[in-house]
């Protein structure tokens, strides 16, 4: 191989690194873009819950869940990583601030169609967090497969909640999953 072949060689190489860089990032900004997006179709499923008399406006899990879903679409603004785990973190304690006993009885109580919108909610925020996380997805992994042995392990998922905040996150939206 003379020089001139080696000098091809190394820009075919910059070439496809800058293209392959190029469409990672538009694929990545486009999974993000899906991921705001979902929330703004659980909202206009909550909105089309109050216009078909489905849900009251004045509804205490229609004002909850509208603004948990407000406040995480405003938490999105660039974009990024962290804006979806701040997001979703936010999603969490806003809900924890209204989280009594008596959210979980009224979940329970809602009309089918409500609890639909709620587990939608809840899953989409599961699916951003886990998307937009390697360590929480692999924490996930762990405690899925590990379960017995994380019982056995003395505080083995406390462990994960406090490493790892997302994992507390990601648990307490499936806690609030309606069966």
């Amino acid at each position: 191989m003379n020089n001139t072949q080696v000098g091809l060689l190394w820009l075919q190489a910059i070439a496809s690194v800058t293209v392959i860089s190029f469409l990672a990032f538009e694929w990545f900004k486009g999974r993000e873009a899906r991921h705001k997006y979902k929330l703004y179709a659980i909202r206009d499923e909550l909105l089309y819950l109050v216009v078909s008399q489905k849900l009251s406006q004045e509804d205490f899990l229609f004002k909850l869940f509208y603004r948990v879903i407000n406040r995480s679409i405003n938490e999105i603004k660039h974009l990024t990583f962290w804006s979806f785990i701040r997001a979703s973190m936010t999603a969490k304690s806003e809900l924890e601030k209204e989280t009594t006993a008596g959210l979980q009885g009224e979940i329970q109580r809602a009309p089918e169609e409500v609890r639909k919108v709620i587990a939608h909610l809840c899953v989409t925020m599961m699916e951003i967090m886990l998307a937009n996380s390697l360590s929480l997805f692999l924490a996930v992994e762990v405690a899925k497969r590990c379960r017995g042995l994380l019982s056995k392990i003395q505080h083995g998922s406390k462990f994960l909640a406090k490493t790892l905040p997302q994992y507390e996150t990601y648990r307490y939206f499936e806690g609030l999953v309606p069966a």
